[in-house]
C-alpha cells in the first residue's frame, strides 16, 4: 500500500461498521476476487492500475479493524501488504485464499494455519474433519476463544508476550486460545465490540487513552467521563477505569490486571469483574492456567454434565424389543 494509503487510513471512522463480522468477511472476499483477477491479468501483461486501486481500497478497509483480531494477526497481513507493494501478485493470491478459507472454514480455531506461501496447499478442511470424526474420543475440538491484551508494547515486546503464553499450553488443557494486542483505552473498548471471541482481558502497566480509529459507540462511553480526567488519570487509575467500563460493555468478559502499584490498594478500587490482580507479573504459567480456570468456571453446566456422566453407565434395556440394545441409534451422526 503506497504511503499516501497508509496515512489515510491511520484515522478512520469505524462508526459505520454496524456490523464489523459481516463487513470483514465482505472485505476479505472481495480482496480475495481482486487479488485473483489482479495475478491472472498481470501474467496475462493486461492493464492492471484499475484491480490495483480496489486491492489497495480492500486493504485500507480491512487495515483498521484487523487490528482486532487474532487471526491472521498483525504479521500476517502486512505480509499480504508487501505482496501487494512488491508486485508479488501470485503470492498475494495464495496467502489471501488461505486466510479467507481457513476465516470461512473457522479452521484457525482447530488448527494452526500455514501463511507461507512456499509452503504445501493445506489439507481439505472436509477430509480433516472427516477423519477427527473417525478417530472420535481420541481427537478433540477444543472451544477456541481469544484473549486481549492492553499495554503499549513494541512489536519485538508484543511478539515475546505472544510467544510466552503460546509456550504455556499443555495436552490437558480444555481450551485453546490466541492473543490480541492493543495498545490503548479506546483500542480495548473497540476490540470488545468488534470482536466477540475475545472472552478475557489482561491490563498491563501503562498505556495510553487514544486510539488512531473511531468508534461511535466508544466515544459515547466515554464521554460519561471528564475528558480532562481521563488524560490526567493515572496508570492505576486508567486501568481501574477500563476494567469498569469493560464490565458495562461486555459483564461476560473475565478481566485480570497486572500492576507494580500496591495490590491491596488496586483490590480495595477493582470492580467485581475482575478476577485476579497480579503485581509485577511475568510468570506466564500462572496468567495462562488464570485465564484457563476462568473460562471452565464459565463454561461449567452442572446439572448436563451429571446428565452425560449418568449417561456413561451401564444400563438396562427394557423397551419392546431388548435384542436391539440400542443399536438402531448407535450409530447415529447426531448421537454426541
Amino acid at each position: 500500500m503506497s504511503e499516501k494509503g497508509k496515512a489515510a487510513a491511520a484515522k478512520r471512522s469505524l462508526s459505520r461498521y454496524y456490523n464489523a463480522s459481516q463487513l470483514r468477511a465482505d472485505a476479505w472476499n472481495r480482496l480475495k476476487h481482486d487479488a485473483q483477477r489482479l495475478a491472472e491479468m498481470h501474467q496475462g501483461k493486461r492493464e492492471t492500475d484499475r484491480i490495483k486501486r480496489d486491492v489497495e481500497t480492500s486493504l485500507s478497509l480491512l487495515l483498521p479493524i484487523e487490528t482486532y483480531w487474532a487471526f491472521p494477526g498483525p504479521e500476517a497481513f502486512h505480509a499480504v501488504e508487501r505482496l501487494f507493494e512488491t508486485g508479488d501478485f501470485a503470492g498475494l493470491e495464495i496467502m489471501v485464499s488461505r486466510i479467507v478459507r481457513a476465516l470461512v472454514s473457522r479452521s484457525y480455531r482447530r488448527r494452526h494455519i500455514a501463511l507461507d506461501i512456499h509452503a504445501d496447499a493445506e489439507e481439505d478442511d472436509e477430509e480433516v474433519d472427516t477423519i477427527s470424526q473417525s478417530l472420535a474420543g481420541k481427537v478433540r475440538t477444543r472451544p477456541y476463544f481469544e484473549v486481549l491484551v492492553v499495554d503499549n508494547l513494541t512489536h519485538h515486546q508484543a511478539k515475546g508476550l505472544r510467544h510466552g503464553l503460546a509456550q504455556m499450553r499443555r495436552s490437558e488443557d480444555s481450551f485453546a486460545y490466541e492473543t490480541v494486542i492493543v495498545p490503548s483505552l479506546e483500542d480495548s473498548l473497540i476490540a470488545c465490540l468488534l470482536n466477540p471471541q475475545i472472552q478475557a482481558v489482561v491490563i498491563r502497566y501503562d498505556f495510553p487513552l487514544k486510539s488512531d480509529n473511531d468508534l461511535e459507540p466508544v466515544q459515547r462511553e466515554l464521554n460519561r467521563f471528564d475528558p480532562e480526567e481521563l488524560e490526567e488519570a493515572e496508570p492505576s487509575e486508567r486501568a481501574i477505569l477500563l476494567a469498569r467500563l469493560l464490565g458495562d460493555l461486555r459483564p461476560e468478559v473475565d478481566v485480570y490486571l497486572v500492576t507494580d502499584e500496591s495490590v491491596e490498594e488496586m483490590a480495595e478500587k477493582a470492580p467485581a469483574n475482575v478476577r485476579r490482580i497480579f503485581y509485577q507479573q511475568e510468570d506466564f504459567l500462572e496468567l495462562h492456567l488464570n485465564i484457563l480456570r476462568g473460562l471452565e468456571k464459565r463454561y461449567r453446566t452442572p446439572f448436563f454434565s451429571a446428565l452425560r456422566e449418568y449417561s456413561k453407565q451401564p444400563t438396562g434395556v427394557f423397551h419392546a424389543m431388548p435384542i436391539s440394545r440400542g443399536k438402531s441409534i448407535a450409530k447415529s451422526n447426531w448421537i454426541q
